[in-house]
């Protein structure tokens, strides 16, 4: 499982990084620093020449300059004891960009002055953090906005569109990102739409009402099948059996009048003479 870094650690990595090179720099720099006194001597002595110079070596330009180059690429003396590419940037995390300073307004509350608050960098509600209260504003979901003021979503998107936030589903962070609206806010679009509160119920009572009708025609429609199926097996169970009745079971009525009388219950009145 791959695990992601914030900008903070990528740049604590990043400079570690580097700090590494300019350590290996610096140490360069001190043998080639040796080794440039130990020539400047044995020239005085008349001693051997010079060895040439490898691809990792770095020359001063001069004694006091700041800017350093090893063969066309120029280096920069920090004075801390290491040298940084001029190309060389070190990594700085992104800063967070500044919250946005909104013009100072009254909260439709406490009617205080105020800039800058939770409701009003969301979804555009003059109130301050203050009087943020969950039961007096409370947010609600797309499906609860549907099901209890009836709005669709053409109607949320009406100008101006009602503004909203995105939030992993508490129940189940793999499903989708839910949208939550504000309860006033949706209030008042409702009454945009219907006119009023008892058009509103009135609508509510007709879908319900339907809604009724469509579940007792289901639940009919689905009886009606479970009695045919019913039938069908009775139907099959009695033509796969053929019984025979055996009057074996005989009562005299009066006179000549009998009853024969099956096992299965049939019974049959006769005369004999």
């Amino acid at each position: 499982m791959s695990v992601k870094l914030t900008a903070a650690q990528k740049a604590e990595i990043e400079n570690k990084r580097l700090d590494a090179l300019d350590r290996k720099r610096t140490k360069a720099n001190q043998r080639l620093e040796k080794e440039s006194l130990k020539s400047s001597i044995d020239k005085k002595r008349g001693g051997a020449s010079k060895r040439p110079a490898t691809s990792s070596e770095i020359m001063l330009i001069n004694d006091n300059a700041e800017n350093l180059e090893q063969y066309g690429e120029k280096y920069i003396d920090t004075g801390a004891g290491f040298l940084l590419s001029a190309n060389q940037k070190r990594y700085k995390p992104k800063e967070a960009a500044p919250e946005e300073i909104l013009d100072t307004d009254l909260c439709d509350d406490c009617g205080l002055p105020f800039e800058n608050s939770y409701l009003r960098k969301h979804y555009g509600a003059l109130v301050c953090d203050d009087c943020k209260d969950d039961e007096k504003y409370p947010l609600m979901t797309l499906s609860e906005v549907k099901t209890e003021y009836l709005l669709n979503d053409n109607m949320l998107k009406r100008d101006p569109p009602l503004r909203f936030i995105l939030k992993k589903n508490p129940h189940n962070p793999s499903w989708g990102e839910m949208k939550l609206f504000l309860l006033p806010q949706v209030e008042a679009r409702a009454l945009q739409i219907h006119e009023s509160w008892e058009k509103l119920e009135e609508l509510k009572k007709e879908r319900e009402s339907k809604r009724v009708q469509r579940q007792q025609k289901l639940f009919d429609k689905k009886l009606q099948k479970l009695k045919q199926e019913v039938r069908a097996r009775n139907y099959k169970v009695a033509a796969s059996s053929q019984h025979e009745h055996d009057y074996s079971k005989v009562e005299h009525i009066k006179g000549d009048l009998y009853r024969k009388t099956c096992e299965c219950g049939v019974s049959v009145e006769y005369e004999e003479f």
